[in-house]
């Protein structure tokens, strides 16, 4: 399977006849980024995970959840970064399907110790290069539970990512990586093909440097941040799930199978502010690879037995939130959801393309970067329900993923 990510950059504008209205200049440090700190994440791992036995492999979609902690130690010279960075995920990225169980296959837990290789193009934002080693335990059944393995593997992680300075302690950063444990043998004639790609968000605290006192200039800051106001903005990240294929009136009998991929869009939305609370609408319309399938590689094509993808998905939601300190906002969301879903089932001899409607819950926060831009990081659980793949099989697709992404708005 092949998948594209593109990791949406920050930008930041300033000098606007409107922002000069909300600003005041006062005396404020450039950020410096040298020194150690240390910080929690998460996110979500999508990827494919093979099992080659003898001439044929079987592979399928792999997704899930993914949490940890991070630390690390940054230099600086002019405006580029360098540093290293070690990091411990607990992880639930998973590839299995349910009917004949012939390969399962679990990422536990995985670390990584990297470089970093930074630019700061404008006060506060670092944007980076990384790569490094990768370590983590890869658990896989073969054939319902007959034969398996469990090792600690060694490997090769590579990336990109932004960071932006909240204060003069704390940052946030989105990052991207694709890590590569290679194959390893479960028994003779067959093995594990482990890949995937994470993409998370992460908070991190600086300790102070003694002797690394920023300069003082004169910078633009914001005044107490209005909420109210229509917005536009973009996003992107990562969708995971189970797409479940249940057959009616058979004892509980369903095809299921791990789904992931990539999603990226574009929001609009009004808020209104009254005191602390913020209640505004949002709809969103987004380009997905989200799909879960069960491949046969080597096989005579067609070689996939089932696969069902959400091609595109939008939703129109009510946002409720609250205001903690001045700008930044926490936020419950919920409301309809719409998409294409198209399933394939027996190597292609049916097949069903449907628009849904369904419905999403989620929350998110958000972040006032100046008078006219906003950075978000939003979950949504997303839910399309059941539906007949073809009036000429009794079988069913029940769609329904989690979503993990970070965006970027511009307040008019």
């Amino acid at each position: 399977m092949k998948q594209l990510l593109f990791t949406a950059a920050l930008v930041l504008a300033t000098g606007s006849a409107y922002a000069a209205d909300s600003l005041r200049e006062t005396p404020v440090a450039s950020w410096y980024w040298a020194g150690a700190y240390a910080g929690v994440n998460a996110g979500a791992g999508l990827g494919t995970f093979k099992h080659p036995v003898l001439n044929v492999s079987y592979d399928e979609t792999a997704g899930g959840f993914l949490g940890g902690v991070q630390a690390g130690y940054n230099w600086q010279s002019g405006r580029a970064v360098y540093g290293v960075e070690a990091d411990f995920q607990g992880s639930a990225v998973e590839g299995f399907y349910t009917q004949f169980n012939l390969a399962n296959t679990r990422v536990d837990w995985f670390g990584t110790l990297r470089v970093r290789v930074g630019y700061t193009p404008v006060d506060r934002i670092l944007v980076y290069g990384t790569a490094g080693l990768a370590y983590g335990n890869i658990r896989t059944d073969l054939f319902n539970g007959i034969t398996g393995s469990s090792k600690t593997k060694a490997g090769w992680t590579v990336g990109a990512g932004a960071e932006y300075a909240l204060d003069a302690n704390w940052t946030v950063k989105t990052e991207y990586l694709y890590t590569d444990f290679g194959r390893s043998t479960i028994m003779p004639d067959a093995r594990n093909d482990i890949a995937f790609h994470t993409v998370r968000i992460g908070l991190n605290y600086k300790f102070y440097t003694p002797g690394a006192a920023p300069r003082e200039e004169a910078m633009p800051v914001a005044s107490a941040f209005d909420w109210t106001g229509g917005y536009i903005g973009v996003n992107a990240g990562g969708g995971s799930g189970t797409f479940k294929h249940p057959v009616p009136d058979s004892n509980g009998l369903s095809f299921d199978v791990t789904a992931s991929g990539f999603v990226g869009g574009v929001q609009a939305g009004y808020n209104w502010q009254s005191g602390k609370t913020v209640y505004g609408l949002e709809a969103d319309f987004q380009g997905s690879t989200v799909k879960g399938a069960f491949s046969i590689a080597g096989a005579p094509a067609p070689n996939t037995y089932i696969d069902t993808q959400v091609d595109w998905f939008g939703t129109l939601r009510v946002r409720a939130g609250y205001t903690p300190v001045d700008r930044i906002m926490v936020y419950g969301t919920g409301g309809l959801a719409y998409g294409n879903v198209q399933t394939g089932f027996d190597y292609g001899l049916f097949r069903s393309s449907k628009t849904k409607l369904g419905w999403t819950i989620g929350a998110g926060a958000e972040y006032a970067l100046d008078a006219n831009w906003t950075f978000k990081s939003e979950y949504l659980y997303t839910d399309f329900g059941k539906s007949t793949v073809s009036p000429d099989i009794p079988l069913e697709n029940d769609v329904a993923f989690h979503l993990v992404r970070a965006g970027l708005n511009y307040r008019f």
